[in-house]
């Protein structure tokens, strides 16, 4: 009988639809701060696999004092770097974080000794999404 009742639950199991998650994250990585710094820069592309566009509007992690949105903006001759508040990420699309482009800054690390670090992306409609991050040296 419990045989029969494994077999029945496992067949149970291997037909219920494994969920769609709607964020997914790809190729994360932390640059170590330079020496003598506590800022660092991370990188990666968020996907949206949803039919919803999904606001970014935070980042956590225990391993920085803080996290903030960023890109550059073309100012004359001059490329600055600019905090946001938030990042729309397009249904069914993909936001690039990248050097001279959208990228998080890491303020007051810690604990980079912990590889992989855990980063925890916050949006607009409640949801949350944990991704790990490979740390590198520039």
């Amino acid at each position: 009988m419990k045989r029969s009742l494994v077999v029945i639950l496992s067949l149970l199991l291997a037909c219920t639809p494994i969920p769609k998650v709607d964020i997914t994250v790809t190729d994360p990585v932390i640059k170590r701060p330079l020496k003598g710094k506590s800022t660092a820069v991370a990188y990666l592309v968020l996907h949206n696999n949803s039919a919803t566009p999904k606001i970014l509007t935070g980042v956590q992690s225990s391993i920085a004092g803080a996290i903030e949105i960023h890109t550059y903006i073309q100012t004359n001759d001059k490329f600055l770097m600019q905090h946001l508040d938030e990042l729309k990420v397009p249904a069914h699309s993909e936001l690039i974080f990248k050097p001279a482009g959208n990228h998080l800054m890491l303020f007051r690390i810690n604990g980079l000794d912990t590889v992989p670090a855990v980063l925890n992306f916050q949006f607009s409609d409640g949801s949350n999404y944990s991704a790990e991050f490979s740390i590198e040296d520039y």
